[in-house]
This record gives structure tokens, sequence and C-alpha cells, in this order.
């Protein structure tokens, strides 16, 4: 069995309007959401081997407040700069390449891509969108994992 969390960063704050999207960070609410995800991750005993996410400002904060309330080892928290924006074609290829044999990995990222992956995978798929530090914990065969892995 192989469960995969796909988790969308906390609010950020907005833009300025010369700002840099990548730059964005969390507001003081959005602080609050990540560490309350992570409690509902804590309520339902699921701990990440390995946490991938967009090297962005608001997705490394809100990778880091997961990674704090589960206690994970530095080196479990994983960069990965093609995750900024990424696609549904290049979230699966990072998973492919960045997995690492865990059981139970979690990727933060961004909208709309990581809805729309999410969408044709999770079976509890409501036609909504991840909201801010919202997630789906969607669980895999090894069979089915495998197919993700290699199509």
């Amino acid at each position: 069995m192989h469960e995969l969390v796909l988790l969308r960063h906390a609010e950020a704050s907005p833009a300025a309007l010369d700002g840099d999207d990548f730059q964005r960070p969390l507001t003081a609410s959005g602080r609050k959401a990540a560490r309350a995800a992570a409690a509902r991750l804590a309520r339902q005993s699921w701990q990440a081997d390995r946490l991938l996410y967009s090297p962005a400002v608001r997705t490394r904060e809100t990778a880091a407040l997961i990674g704090a309330a589960q206690r994970l080892e530095r080196a479990r928290l994983i960069a990965v700069p093609e995750l900024y924006l990424a696609t549904p074609q290049v979230l699966r290829e990072v998973l492919q390449a960045h997995h690492a044999q865990a059981l139970r990995l979690m990727i933060v990222g961004h909208n709309p891509g990581l809805s729309e992956w999410g969408a044709g995978l999770a079976a509890q798929h409501t036609g909504e969108g991840l909201p801010t530090a919202g997630y789906w914990l969607i669980e895999f065969t090894n069979s089915t994992w495998q197919k993700l892995l290699n199509p």
C-alpha cells in the first residue's frame, strides 16, 4: 500500500503590483491553516516518509510547518524547482523522479495543476479544487502505484 498526500500551500500574501509571485509569504491565517492541516493529518495517524515541495516562499513555509509538526528530519523535506506552478504532467514526472521508494509521500504545491492532477487520482474528489491548506490523501495498491510510476 502506498499513500500520496497532495497539499496546496496555505494562504499567501497578495503579490504587490510590481511583486514577484515566487516571493509571496504566508499570511498569519495561512500559517494557522497549515498547522491545522498538520493536526488533521496527525488525527488520521498520517506521517510522511518524504515531503516534496515547490521552493516558492509560500510552499516552502507550508512544508516547513507540516514538517515541524510531523517532526520530520530535514533530509526528508526536498525542494523540487519543477513543482513551482507545475502542470499535472510535470507533477507526475516529479513523483516518478523523486519518490525514492517512499510508502507515504506528500507533495506541497500550487493550483491549478495540483487540483487538476489530484482530481484524476482522488476517488473522494467532489468537483471542487483544493482550497489553500487543503489536501487529498490518496491510497494506492502496489499495482496502481506502479502504474502511476510507469504509465
